[in-house]
């Protein structure tokens, strides 16, 4: 990191990334198997094998995978929950070592970059105040390596100075800080409570009104079970040994936590299964309806992990160290292989797209053929391809020799409309967003102005009757209406509501942005003022286009 800081150039910067990559995880796993071979009283010869081996698979996907690293936000996390677990995986344990454990290094993890940010930010402001005071001059880069040797160095070292080598522990060790005790009794307990409540009540009127479930669901599902099984591991001293916080005269006693609390522990689990079937049914729908993506595969692997700690809790089968061991477990799975959230995702997508061209005579004889000279296809239909196509080309994989989505709508011989600009029948959307920037090669260039009397050069347009201090000319906007306010407190008012619709439907392949120049105009009894459109960014409502931000050049002719 700090080598690429320091801009030398002599190492391409995504052979620097890759190489931040693989010691983040190298820290990560090879931490794993440090703690893992003390808790196995492993040799050094069993130690190293089980690092190397581990190893060389992290290093092949940080330098052999080309897919902008997806699968990392798979293997990170879980590589820190087999650290929680590690002292554990293999053998018999206790519910409360296991908790006392990770306390210990969880804590630790905190305190160490809570330190390391202390010391980043104090040497940070001493520097800036002796530049100040005595007008040295300090290289901005050394901020950055104060910074970076903090993040990547201090605060790293210094956490594996908390990790115990102790992992077996007496049950009267096992207590809850009363800081946290008053946090998950009063403020996570009664929070998970209300989730729940909010969850079944939607549960019934899905009941009783018999609608489908909402698209979203599933993955409030997922915040609301990931909160409780969260606040119930943080809180298990509360109620997996009578309730004992440290410094509290019942600590020992059969003192509980706040009846919140209580209800979680006793019905949590049981309280799971009806969110989870409801998951489940949820996110079937879509997959049925589009197919997996990596965020449904992540959610439907959510279904089969709380349904597996629902029942293993519920028929006393599972303890304290098999939540993070099973998820850490679910998440290499689905990191790799064709069993992986990207390949199934991938084949999921690809399959729908080849049934749907298909259906249309797309593809023949093995190859993808352009639309056959005076037929035309349907709206939804193009539609359908440009959702699909997009998502495949966008994770970089390969359609009948086809990989880059400008080549393959050329092949087919219809325009690709652009994700924003989904046509109803009007031709414009009405749930679709727009946003135009508009290339101008003015730099170092001399504008023509031999028809204005005034130019301004870059004119913010903002909401109308907004609270900001208003310059001497100023522009305005309400809805797709732009009201520009001149010296003398005239006005011209202009509607760009049918340039607006003309730019949605005709946006080409290459995006929205270096657009050619669009021109607006609008006059009052004084003055005509033409306006160059710089950028424009809105929404569509109801076949309506509504601006939400804009700038233009300003043209102000007096008459």
């Amino acid at each position: 990191a700090v080598y690429a800081i320091h801009n030398n150039r002599t190492i391409d910067e995504e052979v620097i990334l890759r190489l931040i990559l693989s010691f983040g995880l190298g820290y990560l796993w090879f931490g794993f198997c440090q703690i893992f071979s003390e808790a196995k009283n492993l040799n050094g010869v069993k130690h190293g094998l089980l690092a190397l081996v581990g190893f060389v698979p992290l290093l092949f996907i940080t330098f052999g995978s080309t897919d902008e690293f997806f699968r990392l936000f798979f293997i990170v996390p879980a590589l820190m929950l087999l650290i929680m677990v590690a002292p554990y995986a293999l053998r018999r344990s206790h519910d409360e070592s296991f908790w006392i454990f990770n306390r210990h290094v969880w804590f630790g993890v905190a305190v160490a970059y809570v330190a390391s940010l202390l010391l980043a930010g104090g040497v940070a402001a001493a520097l800036e105040a002796i530049k100040y005071l005595f007008g040295v001059k300090i290289p901005s880069e050394l901020w950055s390596d104060i910074f970076v040797f903090c993040g990547f160095v201090l605060g790293p070292i210094y956490a594996l100075s908390f990790v115990p080598r102790q992992f077996d522990y007496k049950d009267e060790e096992c207590h809850t800080p009363i800081q946290v005790g008053f946090i998950v009794n009063w403020i996570f307990a009664p929070l998970v409570l209300v989730y729940m409540t909010i969850l079944y009540a939607y549960f019934i009127k899905i009941g009783v009104m018999r609608e489908i479930p909402k698209g979203q669901l599933s993955y409030m599902i997922v915040g609301f079970l990931g909160a409780g099984l969260v606040t119930y591991i943080v809180s298990y001293p509360l109620h997996g040994l009578g309730g004992k916080e440290s410094g509290s005269k019942e600590s020992g006693s059969k003192a509980s936590g706040s009846k919140a609390l209580r209800l979680i522990s006793k019905y949590f689990f049981a309280a799971m299964i009806i969110p989870v079937v409801m998951q489940a049914v949820s996110i079937g729908m879509r997959i049925d309806q589009y197919g997996f993506t990596e965020k449904r595969y992540v959610v439907a692997m959510s279904v089969l992990w709380f349904a597996f700690i629902a029942l293993g809790f519920l028929f006393k089968k599972l303890q304290l160290k098999h939540i993070p061991l099973s998820l850490a477990l679910l998440l290499l799975l689905g990191s790799w292989g064709p069993w992986s959230a990207r390949d199934v995702s991938a084949s999921s997508q690809l399959g729908r797209l080849e049934k749907v061209m298909k259906e249309h005579g797309l593809i023949k004889e093995g190859q993808v053929v352009p639309v056959a000279e005076g037929e035309d296809l349907p709206s939804d239909v193009r539609i359908n391809i440009r959702g699909i196509s997009d998502y495949i080309f966008r994770h970089k994989h390969e359609f009948y020799g086809f990989n880059n989505k400008y080549k393959f709508f050329d092949h087919l011989g219809f325009p690709h409309i652009s994700k924003w600009n989904r046509k109803n029948n009007a031709g414009i959307s009405d749930t679709g967003r727009f946003n135009f920037q508009f290339h101008y090669r003015e730099y170092n260039k001399p504008i023509d102005v031999r028809n204005a009397d005034f130019y301004i050069q870059n004119l913010p347009v903002r909401k109308k009757y907004n609270a900001n201090v208003k310059p001497l000319v100023y522009g305005e906007f309400e809805e797709a209406v732009i009201t520009v306010t001149l010296q003398d407190y005239s006005t011209v008012s202009i509607d760009i509501s049918d340039e607006l619709k003309e730019l949605i439907r005709n946006s080409d392949r290459n995006g929205q942005r270096n657009l050619a120049p669009v021109f607006v105009k609008g006059e009052n009894k004084k003055y005509s003022v033409r306006l160059r459109l710089r950028n424009i960014n809105g929404k569509v409502k109801v076949g309506r286009p509504i601006i939400n931000h804009m700038n233009a050049s300003v043209f102000i002719k007096e008459k």
